[in-house]
């Protein structure tokens, strides 16, 4: 008659059929549940397939959009945010550097017009009469804030236009050259060319010709932006047989003063 089995060893017999004493390190094992998985998520700075790629590292994410975006913004004027980072043109930091960022949302003109005067000036009436006019030397000046237009106002050469109403004038000219004569308008419309960091072109527009025309050349000038323009004044008098009549040195200074 044999001997049954120790119990102890039929249950060890047991369990290594289950492979429960198998010498195998469950550390090993590879986990194959992400075979199936995909990167849910191009933009959360997680490996969400567990594959050891994140975001637009993983080849999951070569078609979306933000992937394909460049680094930085391309363009800081077009209206459109080209790497995807939701801040667009010069609120995207990498438009810091770009001028068309740093250009100012206001500028202050102040006007100067200086008249020379000839003194006597003499008006041929006919062949055989003439009549002297006497003109005084006179200065007009004006002093306005203007903000940037919402637009580029039909001036498709200025980088940016500024308009608004002339806040103040001192027009001592007038006793001299009478109301119909004015050197600044009641109201303006500029707009500016960012030449160089030293340079600026000074467009207006002529309400009467419904025009732009390039005025002057602004240089940098401590922390304004001047021009000096000077001319001879020419006054037509109908009356007078050699009119026009040139009646003086008139200097123009435009001082440009960022806001």
């Amino acid at each position: 008659m044999r001997a049954a089995s120790p119990p102890l060893c039929l249950s060890l017999g047991l369990l290594v059929a289950l492979g429960a004493c198998s010498g195998g390190d469950d550390g090993d094992k590879v986990d194959d549940s992400a075979v199936e998985r995909v990167e849910t998520s191009c933009t959360n700075n997680q490996d969400d397939d567990v594959d050891g790629l994140i975001d637009c590292d993983d080849d999951d994410c070569a078609a979306d959009p933000v992937c394909l975006a460049p680094d930085t913004e391309t363009s800081c004027e077009d209206g459109v945010d080209e790497d995807l980072d939701t801040l667009t043109d010069c609120d995207d930091p990498d438009c810091d550097a770009e001028l068309t960022c740093i250009w100012p949302s206001a500028i202050q003109v102040d006007l100067e017009a200086t008249l020379t005067a000839y003194g006597e000036v003499e008006c041929q009436i006919n062949s055989d009469t003439s009549i002297a006019y006497y003109f005084d030397s006179c200065v007009t000046s004006a002093s306005t804030v203007l903000p940037k237009a919402s637009s580029d106002l039909g001036c498709t050469s200025c980088d940016r236009v500024y308009a608004g109403p002339v806040m103040s004038t001192s027009d001592g000219c007038a006793a001299t050259l009478g109301d119909d004569i004015q050197f600044v308008a009641s109201s303006l419309t500029v707009g500016l060319v960012f030449s160089s960091e030293t340079s600026r072109e000074l467009w207006a527009y002529d309400d009467d010709a419904g025009a732009w025309t390039q005025a002057t050349t602004l240089t940098h000038d401590a922390n304004t932006w001047v021009s000096v323009d000077h001319d001879e004044l020419l006054l037509d008098l109908p009356d007078c047989l050699n009119s026009p009549l040139a009646i003086g040195s008139l200097s123009m200074t435009v001082r440009v003063t960022d806001g």
